[in-house]
């Protein structure tokens, strides 16, 4: 198993997509701390100027970014990954992991696999600076160690060979009786640990791109 954590900071800078309805919340988010770094002993600008500054900031988002691939490949609810072309959906109710894989099942969906050094970082930096994904909690990845191995459940059926483990982790060999999954830690580090498979967290599902009409 690879630990993607020893990669130079040079490779770890993925880009974010924000061709969703979180590109709205981001922008928001960009114009307060705008303002809130260079006019704080200034009066706030008022109502036209802010719709005015949101929708040129909204404008050059989606010039620059929103690419029909990006733009177009999932439902509104969900977000797309451009280095799978995957389509995520963030779940804030407490499962565990069971539930979590049942529940992706039942919408035609599956368990968040992240099994390349450019997925796992992404995601990472999607949480780190897109406020919709900044989700206070825990979030459950498809990784289950079988046979004190770790293995995806998911769209990926084998061995996992990339991870972006904590600091000590994974610990689990500490305790051989119970099974354990793999989750990701809130901000800031977002890395990875072992964690009982009972215990309850939120959860992400996944889905493959595909042409996507807003019509």
């Amino acid at each position: 198993m690879f630990d993607i954590s020893k990669l130079t900071k040079k490779s770890r800078q993925p880009s974010i997509y924000l061709c969703g309805p979180q590109l709205s919340a981001y922008i928001q988010s960009a114009c307060f701390t705008v303002y809130g770094k260079k006019h704080r002993a200034e009066k706030m600008p008022d109502f036209n100027q802010l719709l005015m500054i949101t929708s040129l900031l909204l404008a050059f988002v989606w010039t620059v970014t929103c690419t029909p691939l990006s733009g177009y490949r999932c439902p509104p609810e969900y977000t797309h990954n451009p280095h799978n072309d995957y389509c995520l959906r963030l779940f804030t109710e407490r499962v565990n992991w069971d539930a979590a894989i049942r529940r992706c099942s039942e919408n035609g969906d599956s368990l968040l696999v992240l099994d390349t050094p450019e997925t796992i970082n992404w995601f990472k930096t999607l949480r780190k600076h897109n406020p919709y994904w900044a989700h206070d909690d825990n979030i459950w990845l498809a990784g289950k160690r079988v046979a004190k191995k770790w293995r995806w459940t998911g769209r990926v059926d084998g061995p996992l060979l990339y991870a972006d483990w904590a600091v000590k982790e994974p610990n689990s060999w500490l305790i051989w009786t119970k099974p354990f999954c793999t989750m990701t830690y809130p901000a800031p580090k977002f890395t990875w640990d072992d964690n009982r498979c009972d215990h309850k967290w939120s959860y992400v599902c996944e889905r493959p791109g595909e042409a996507y009409s807003l019509n």
